[in-house]
């Protein structure tokens, strides 16, 4: 864990490293994401293949590149109020997930952000923020995208 604190804002944040748990990955199955938690950092989860459920606090903004890339056993997303950006890869190729609600908040979407989710059937995006091209790119059952 990484913790800041910002003069001009006054904020003191929180923020989760990449690849922090590093041999643990595989034993992670719940993450709760309790308040001061501001940004979740590049690769922070990646391949932690058994992470089934991720519960956001209301205070992150920041979702960075491939921060949850290849957590095959996440089925649903609800990503929380006061999210602004979700990086590039941040969930790709996770395989197991289906549902996927993005609050207004979201400004921007990054390239390849949800590509190989290959069971994602169904995306609420509530907002109005820029989506890269190809951030629902190799979704072979998605069939309802909520704008």
């Amino acid at each position: 864990m990484h913790h800041s604190f910002n003069r001009e804002t006054g904020t003191y944040s929180t923020d989760i490293q990449p690849d922090i748990f590093g041999i643990h990955k595989d034993m992670i199955r719940n993450v709760v994401l309790e308040s001061g938690v501001t940004v979740i950092g590049t690769c922070a989860f990646l391949d932690c293949d058994n992470l089934r459920n991720v519960e956001f606090c209301p205070g992150i903004v920041e979702i960075e590149d491939y921060a949850f890339r290849n957590c095959g056993s996440i089925v649903t997303l609800e990503l929380p109020d006061g999210l602004k950006h979700i990086g590039n890869g941040a969930f790709s190729g996770c395989a197991g997930l289906r549902n996927v609600h993005i609050p207004r908040s979201v400004r921007y979407i990054g390239h390849g952000a949800f590509t190989n989710c290959t069971r994602l059937k169904d995306v609420w995006l509530y907002g109005d923020c820029m989506v890269e091209h190809d951030a629902f790119d190799d979704m072979p059952v998605l069939h309802f995208i909520d704008f």
